[in-house]
């Protein structure tokens, strides 16, 4: 863990470490990975306006409502 200390800083680590101890882990291995989930740099949206007709595709959103935990969870009851 301290060697996490050279890459962040202390108050981002203990965020870090808080976090991952709410995630229901103290694994040194599972708080290095969501330090750099954290750091890393979010990915640009692509403006689908510039790509070329043949690379748009339209996808229709699925609906993901009948996987809702409670949900399950009443039926297993």
């Amino acid at each position: 863990m301290l060697a996490l200390l050279a890459e962040t800083s202390v108050e981002e680590l203990a965020q870090v470490i808080t976090h991952a101890i709410a995630c229901g882990t103290d694994d040194p291995d599972a708080i290095a990975l969501l330090l750099r989930q954290r750091s890393s740099k979010a990915t640009a949206v692509i403006d689908e306006q510039r790509l070329p007709e043949a690379a748009r595709v339209a996808a229709p959103t699925p609906d993901l409502s009948r996987y809702a935990l409670a949900a399950l969870a009443e039926t297993a009851a």
